[in-house]
């Protein structure tokens, strides 16, 4: 699991997470909420930080926010958990996109697209973004041109 894991992968790892007895987390960010934040939150050390940025999970839900399950974790092992929010750093988006930039034209960094074809698709295809079918970043063309 890459950049100490990250959970924006599939809810059905969280049981592998549990028995992973390697997957002890120093720090977290996290985008989703879900199974997977409680299930990482049994799973960290001494001092970890949790960063949320998101929680994709809780967007359509009809009933209350449902918070982390495990949050006395964050106790017992003197751990801190704070949110952050993309606009805070509004004054650096410059900087921030000249850098990317420059690791697309390297190739340090590579862009993919999950690419649906047409503007009728546009309902099922919005979809996908809070199911985890799409891969990366969805996009939807509307035309050939």
């Amino acid at each position: 699991m890459t950049a100490e894991a990250r959970s924006t992968i599939r809810s059905d790892a969280a049981p592998s997470l549990a028995l992973n007895r390697s997957a002890h987390k120093r720090e977290l960010l996290d985008n989703v909420g879900s199974e997977i934040l409680d299930t990482v939150l049994t799973r960290i050390n001494k001092k970890a930080r949790i960063i949320i940025c998101g929680t994709i999970s809780q967007y359509n839900n009809t009933t209350a926010v449902q918070g982390p399950k495990n949050y006395l974790s964050l106790l017992v092992g003197r751990a801190r958990m704070e949110g952050i929010f993309v606009f805070d750093y509004v004054h650096r988006y410059d900087m921030a996109i000249a850098e990317m930039a420059g690791y697309l034209r390297a190739v340090k960094m590579k862009s993919t697209e999950d690419v649906v074809a047409g503007l009728d698709t546009l309902p099922e295809s919005l979809l996908k973004l809070f199911n985890g079918d799409n891969f990366r970043k969805l996009t939807v063309q509307v035309s050939e041109e």
